[in-house]
């Protein structure tokens, strides 16, 4: 368990953008408001493709991500939310 996480990770930074890559098969997060741990399933038919490094990789789409986001409501996540709902 990772803090409000129950899962198999890798996190790196790459000329300073933070990336993190996980193992979602029996993945749980922790509500923030609750305490209550929730099963999370991926559905990664769903995935959009984005062009990283020159290599198209399959990322969450921005709905899911706002929505896990939300219910872990720690102060990084309601921030994630603002700059993903409310773009610079």
């Amino acid at each position: 368990m990772h803090g409000q996480w129950d899962l198999t990770y890798l996190k790196l930074d790459y000329c300073e953008q933070p990336i993190e890559i996980g193992d979602s098969g029996s993945l749980k997060i922790q509500d923030g408001r609750t305490g209550q741990w929730v099963a999370q399933h991926i559905d990664y038919r769903s995935s959009v493709p984005r062009s990283v490094l020159g290599r198209t990789v399959d990322v969450i789409p921005a709905a899911q991500l706002i929505a896990y986001k939300t219910l872990l409501d720690r102060d990084v996540d309601r921030q994630d939310v603002r700059d993903l709902t409310h773009p610079r």
